[in-house]
């Protein structure tokens, strides 16, 4: 299992650009489509816009479909 979607993403060899893993600088993020997801130690610090998440401290709670441009 997976801590959390970055490690999913690593784990597929899908290439997601990020520094700290602790959802403090933002570098990591994606842009949610379609589905829901939770951050494992609550909000992050770094600045996310509406329909955003940072990938490095969340899981998915259902299916989820990403963008990353």
């Amino acid at each position: 299992m997976y801590k959390t979607t970055l490690e999913y993403f690593e784990a597929n060899d899908i290439e997601i650009h990020y520094h700290c893993r602790d959802g403090f600088c933002g570098a990591c993020r994606c842009n949610l489509v379609e589905g829901d997801i939770e951050y494992v130690n609550g909000e992050p610090l770094a600045f996310i816009r509406d329909g955003e998440f940072l990938p490095c401290c969340s899981v998915p709670k259902s299916d989820i479909i990403v963008t990353t441009d």
